[in-house]
C-alpha cells in the first residue's frame, strides 16, 4: 500500500476539502494551518507533497508566502 499523499493547507479553514481530496483516488492526510509561518515550518519538517495556498491572505500576504514557499 502506497504512502498518503500529504496535502498542507495555509489560509482558511478547510470546509469539505478534505472530502473532495479522498474522491482523488489515493489516501490523503490534509494538514491545515491557518498562519503561513506556521506552514512555513510545516513545509521545512519535510514530507509535504503539496501545498494548497490561499491567495487572499489577511493584510494582502498570500503572494508573498506564495514566493517565500517557492
Amino acid at each position: 500500500m502506497s504512502e498518503p499523499l500529504r496535502v498542507l493547507l495555509i489560509g482558511k479553514s478547510p470546509g469539505d476539502l478534505g472530502e473532495m481530496l479522498c474522491e482523488c483516488g489515493r489516501d490523503v492526510e490534509l494538514i491545515h494551518r491557518e498562519r503561513p509561518e506556521n506552514g512555513f515550518a510545516a513545509v521545512s519538517g519535510g514530507g509535504i507533497d503539496v501545498v494548497l495556498l490561499d491567495l487572499d491572505l489577511t493584510g494582502g500576504q498570500g503572494a508573498a508566502v506564495f514566493d517565500r514557499l517557492r
